[in-house]
C-alpha cells in the first residue's frame, strides 16, 4: 500500500510458517502481496501442516505446485523426539519446572507457556532459585528481543519461556529440550512446539505438563 516492494523484479515470494500467519490474521495481507506480483515468479510456501486454506492459497497463485513433504507419511513429528507427559497439579508445575532442569541440564530448553504473565511468573520463579532464564514475551521490543537472541545463540542462556506467538520464527540450534508448560488446545500447535527440538538429525526431548483435568486433550 505504500508501494514500498519493488513488486516487478521479484523473483521468488516465500511464505515461512504459512499456516500460522493465516490462523492470526494475515489473510487478507497474504492475497494482496500475492495477487500484485503479476508476472512469472517462483513462490513457496513452508509450513508444518497444510490445512485446506493452505490448499486453496495454492490454487489461486501457484501453477501445477508441488508438494514437498518433509515429515514421514501420516507423522507430523519426527521419530528423534523423546515426547513424554508428566502428571502435576497446577498449583506444582513451577517446582515440577525446577525439578526438570536440574534433572535434564539442557543446553538450552524452550518452554511454552499459554500467557504472557505466566511467563512472566515461571521466569521470577526461576531466577529465584538461581536458574538462568528469560522470557519472550509477544510485545517486546525487537532490540530487547535481539538481546535476548543473541545470548541464545553465544549459549548464554539456557532456558527460554515464550508464548506460542513471541516464539515464531526462533531459528536457534542446539535446542535439546521443549517443555509444554501449558498444554496446547491446538494438537497442531504442539506440533509447532516440538517441532523446535530435534532438527538436522539432532536427539530432542519434548515434556509436557498436565494437570488432572487435561486428560482428554492429551
Amino acid at each position: 500500500q505504500r508501494h514500498m516492494l519493488p513488486y516487478k523484479h521479484l523473483k521468488l515470494a516465500m511464505l515461512d510458517e504459512v499456516d500460522r500467519m493465516l490462523d492470526i490474521g494475515f489473510r487478507e495481507d497474504i492475497r494482496k502481496i500475492l495477487g500484485a506480483i503479476k508476472h512469472e515468479h517462483q513462490t513457496i510456501f513452508v509450513s508444518a501442516t497444510i490445512s485446506p486454506e493452505i490448499e486453496k492459497l495454492a490454487k489461486q497463485y501457484m501453477y501445477k505446485p508441488v508438494d514437498l513433504s518433509t515429515v514421514e507419511a501420516k507423522s507430523l513429528t519426527v521419530s528423534q523426539v523423546n515426547q513424554t507427559f508428566m502428571a502435576v497439579e497446577p498449583w506444582d508445575k513451577r517446582r515440577l519446572l525446577q525439578q526438570v532442569i536440574k534433572r535434564e541440564e539442557p543446553d538450552l530448553m524452550l518452554v511454552f507457556c499459554r500467557t504472557k504473565a505466566t511467563c512472566d511468573k515461571v521466569s521470577d520463579a526461576l531466577n529465584r532459585k538461581n536458574i538462568d532464564a528469560s522470557t519472550l514475551p509477544a510485545d517486546m521490543g525487537q532490540s530487547q528481543r535481539d538481546r535476548v537472541m543473541k545470548k541464545l545463540r553465544d549459549g548464554k542462556l539456557h532456558v527460554l519461556i515464550a508464548s506460542d506467538l513471541a516464539a515464531r520464527g526462533i531459528d536457534v540450534k542446539g535446542i535439546t529440550h521443549v517443555v509444554n508448560y501449558d498444554v496446547p488446545e491446538d494438537p497442531e500447535v504442539y506440533v509447532h512446539r516440538i517441532g523446535r527440538t530435534a532438527r538436522a538429525g539432532s536427539d530432542g526431548q519434548a515434556i509436557m505438563f498436565v494437570t488432572p483435568e487435561q486428560g482428554a486433550l492429551v
